[in-house]
């Protein structure tokens, strides 16, 4: 699991600009990620959606790497969830395992405050997903020539 989020995080940094970058990760597999982002690159913006339910803190606590995991998450600026229960189970988490307190912030965001870090994680709780009539409405239209000259004998879904 660590070398995997490691590999992940190597690739990553092989494509950051000079100019910076902002790092968007997703789900489980990645837990680490955001931390070890954050160490070997101080200045990008990371953020990180968890599209699972976190669970629940008398779950989580059992979980062989738990505090592991909370500080890999701890790394992002940005942490958000699909439902504000899920949200609410990771800073129970937090405080409980951590003794790390949330605040609530100007323009609805919740907050950590980090014992390791200078400013805050911020929380959001919302949906990600696509409007799917949209994107039917635009299947007929799509013209996939580009893409299959660019790669040519794969599929394109």
């Amino acid at each position: 699991y660590k070398a995997a989020n490691e590999m992940y995080v190597s690739a990553a940094l092989e494509h950051v600009p000079a100019s910076g970058a902002m790092f968007w990760t997703h789900d489980y597999y990645l837990f680490l990620v955001p931390q070890m982002l954050r160490k070997r690159y101080k200045k990008g913006l990371i953020g990180f959606f968890l599209h699972a339910p976190f669970p629940p803190t008398d779950v989580f606590r059992v979980a062989p790497f738990r505090q592991e995991l909370l500080l890999g998450l701890l790394g992002a600026d940005l942490i958000g969830f699909q439902f504000f229960g899920y949200a609410r189970h990771f800073l129970n988490s937090a405080f409980r395992l951590m003794g790390l307190s949330y605040l609530f912030e100007l323009g609805g965001f919740l907050a950590l405050e980090t014992t390791n870090r200078e400013h805050r994680v911020h929380i959001l709780a919302g949906h990600m997903a696509i409007d799917f009539q949209q994107v039917q409405k635009l299947v007929p239209t799509l013209d996939c020539t580009c893409l299959r000259k660019k790669y040519p004998g794969r599929v394109i879904l």
